[in-house]
């Protein structure tokens, strides 16, 4: 684990360097999880400026037990800076190397949770002061806008929910139906996905809690790549999976499996998947979602 502290620790997301940018709520390591445009200096400026301004205003203010929050912001803020510098990425791996548990600190940007929390109760104290006033009116509208000009109208309209599919819903309730024990397979075996119905955005795939019915374990993969490096699955049984997967012909009904899903993939992958699962019934065909089952008893996990 601790080679992959360097692969998510801070990142400059703004023209402030990697600190800037924790001061200003972001610097997060995966560019998919921000909205176009969250780099731009208008936006970066604004970010930082009322980080800054709610913090004073939150310092300012006469909240009891003010002091306890705005410590542990202050050390957040720390803790999240450490993994910036070559000698804090070292520090944070000798740490993991010492105790497993110390892989907190991998994601070390989520630190800064508590200097959220100070400046947005500082900016609404702000705004309640001077919400009375005519002339700040305005001012007070255009603000979001000027922290991350490309949400505005919703990212122009294209911010808006996801429905899933009717598939998926057809696939889950037969799965909760089914009185028969075994676990759930999900494929390709690959932590994040990118659907049709989604208009191909990276996610996580969301098939481990969706089908997640009637106590049933669905099994998914929880390796995380990041560029090039892949940091491995923590899971064991997820790790054994992989290991029957590899195989040319892997006996999936033997693994524990009773239900098999397969949402995505190539075409390649999805005639190896039919090849795999030959012996299975087939009870969900939507073309985007795939749901086999293999009758009769399976062995027990």
């Amino acid at each position: 684990m601790t080679r992959w502290v360097a692969a998510f620790a801070a990142r400059a997301d703004t023209p402030f360097g990697a600190v800037g940018s924790l001061l200003s709520l972001g610097g997060i390591w995966n560019a998919y999880a921000v909205p176009p445009g969250y780099e731009s200096l208008v936006g970066a400026v604004a970010r930082l400026v009322l980080t800054l301004v709610g913090v004073v205003a939150f310092l300012r203010s006469r909240l009891p037990d003010k002091w306890g929050l705005a410590g542990a912001a202050a050390v957040g803020l720390a803790v999240a800076s450490v993994g910036v510098s070559g000698p804090g990425r070292a520090a944070f791996e000798w740490l993991i190397g010492v105790w497993g548990g110390f892989g907190v600190f991998r994601d070390a940007q989520q630190y800064v949770a508590p200097l959220a929390l100070v400046a947005a109760l500082g900016l609404g104290l702000l705004t309640e002061h001077v919400a009375g006033r005519k002339a700040w009116v305005g001012a007070l509208v255009l603000v979001p806008v000027a922290v991350l000009p490309t949400l505005a109208w919703g990212a122009l309209g294209r911010l808006d929910a996801v429905r899933y599919p009717d598939g998926w819903t057809a696939a889950r309730e037969v799965i909760r139906r089914d009185p028969e024990p075994g676990e759930v397979l999900v494929l390709p075996f690959e932590s994040y996905r990118r659907f049709p119905w989604n208009g191909h955005r990276a996610v996580l795939d969301p098939a481990q809690r969706f089908f997640a019915v009637a106590g049933r374990r669905v099994v998914t993969n929880d390796a995380v790549r990041v560029g090039g490096l892949v940091v491995g699955s923590e899971d064991p049984r997820a790790q054994e999976v992989e290991r029957v997967l590899v195989g040319p012909s892997p006996d999936l009904r033997a693994a524990g499996f009773r239900y098999v899903i397969v949402d995505a993939g190539t075409v390649g992958e999805r005639h190896r998947f039919d090849v795999w699962l030959r012996s299975a019934k087939v009870l969900v065909d939507t073309g985007d979602l795939r749901l086999y089952r293999f009758d009769g008893q399976v062995a027990a996990r």
